[in-house]
């Protein structure tokens, strides 16, 4: 653990992911091939939850790769030019050797992260020390996140971010949007202000094959989506509770105005995903995609098989040009050097240390 005091040791990791991500986007474009800038692992399918918009746990556990393996994929990453690691599952910290791949992501000078719901984290608190950032799932209030994912995830959520804060790690809430919590926005908000946290706001799209079930029925509306514009947009970017950059407003605007047609073939302001090119996602058995939702939709690329050179070089054109997905739309964003994006994620990293400008182009 550093020896550093909570404030210094956040300013010290807004700095180091800076200066990590700056120079590995000015590497990737100076050599114009695919780069896994920004990986995202599965170590696990398996959870302790079965929310209600996500049925992972039931479809099936796909083969486990081993803790040398996964240590083994860090080093291939990050010699191909990778900067960031986010662990994830399921639950990934029903991993047992998820502390050890975690330990040796941030070795490497990976930035890392995991996401989690939080239930674990007090028995295996001491993985807070490798990270640099700590993503908990919850729904915002206790009624509000209970409903959509079990009784006591809530609490569990609460105490992650009290752990988090006590090891001097920042930590955000992820909260998925669905048509029964949409419209108590306000109420989410206002208890992100209650307890301090902020918020990524995620609409539940995924495609059927991957969550294992069909979420159209908890898909909020067109209309629902426009006036949820409203609420959120005062909220967001540098200065705001909700960390979403208005960039990215702007794509879930158009994306309700011309229909999800615009996946495959964009719009007049869409931005191009850049999943499959600096964005990638790997399966616990070792498949790569694209980005996480490719999961279901395509076979994926084995990297035990084939090595991660020519499996990135397999998965190197998706069938998709952008979608609503906040954690790939947001990085592409920022790979693309918008302002908005930079401003939003950077003081994310910095937990509230300084404030930028804000800056909405």
């Amino acid at each position: 653990m550093s020896n550093l005091a909570p404030p210094m040791l956040a300013w010290s990791k807004t700095v180091r992911v800076a200066y990590r991500t700056g120079s590995a986007i000015v590497r990737r474009a100076r050599s114009h091939l695919p780069t896994p800038l920004s990986t995202t692992i599965a170590l696990t399918n398996r959870c302790t939850a079965l929310c209600s918009y996500c049925s992972i746990p039931q479809a099936g556990h796909a083969a486990e790769q081993p803790v040398e393996w996964w240590l083994n994929f860090l080093g291939e990453v990050r010699r191909a030019g990778g900067c960031r690691i986010q662990v994830t599952g399921g639950e990934p910290l029903l991993y047992d050797g998820v502390e050890t791949v975690v330990a040796r992501a941030r070795e490497l000078g990976l930035i890392v992260s995991i996401g989690t719901n939080g239930v674990l984290l007090p028995e295996r608190r001491s993985i807070l020390q490798h990270l640099d950032y700590l993503v908990i799932s919850v729904d915002g209030p206790a009624e509000l996140t209970d409903r959509q994912r079990f009784v006591g995830s809530h609490d569990a959520a609460i105490e992650a971010v009290r752990l988090a804060r006590e090891a001097g790690v920042t930590s955000w809430i992820t909260s998925v949007i669905t048509a029964a919590t949409i419209d108590h926005l306000p109420e989410i908000i206002a208890w992100a202000e209650l307890h301090d946290i902020r918020l990524n706001l995620q609409l539940p799209f995924h495609p059927p094959d991957y969550c294992g079930q069909d979420n159209t029925d908890i898909f909020p509306s067109s209309d629902q989506i426009r006036r949820m514009l409203d609420v959120v947009r005062p909220h967001s970017g540098s200065r705001g509770r909700i960390l979403n950059s208005l960039a990215y407003w702007r794509h879930v605007e158009e994306w309700a105005h011309l229909g999800p047609h615009i996946g495959t073939s964009g719009g007049p302001n869409a931005h191009e995903c850049d999943g499959g090119k600096l964005i990638y996602h790997v399966e616990p058995d070792g498949r790569l995609f694209a980005c996480t939702h490719r999961v279901g939709c395509v076979r994926g690329a084995s990297i035990p098989e084939l090595g991660l050179t020519e499996a990135i070089a397999a998965v190197n054109n998706p069938d998709c040009s952008t979608c609503l997905s906040g954690y790939a739309h947001e990085q592409s964003l920022l790979f693309a050097l918008r302002p908005s994006a930079i401003s939003s994620w950077t003081e994310a990293i910095g937990s509230f240390l300084f404030r930028p400008h804000e800056l909405d182009r």
